[in-house]
């Protein structure tokens, strides 16, 4: 099918949709010196004291947005570019 052993890895692994968060911060790396990242995290159904959406209340979930894959990269960002990642939970 063409996907070749790192689609077949991340298939098995993570959800195959990150979210757009994701694509923004990889603009932003590209176009600013710094990047501040607030109220991204590994959302959890248990985390109910935090948002799905900072922009209106729908009812969280995990079936679709890949948040482990994301957040990893968010992290790996950091630590190799001018990334602060602010974490909503931990303020």
């Amino acid at each position: 099918r063409g996907e070749g052993r790192g689609g077949a890895h991340l298939k098995a692994a993570y959800k195959r949709k990150p979210m757009s968060g994701f694509f923004a911060m990889l603009f932003m790396l590209q176009v600013c010196d710094t990047v501040d990242m607030y109220g991204f995290s590994n959302w959890r159904p248990s985390h109910a004291a935090v948002p799905y959406h900072y922009f209106d209340r729908v009812k969280g979930t995990t079936a679709v947005h890949s948040f482990d894959l994301s957040m990893e990269v968010f992290i790996a960002a950091a630590k190799r570019f001018n990334v602060r990642l602010v974490d909503a939970e931990r303020k």
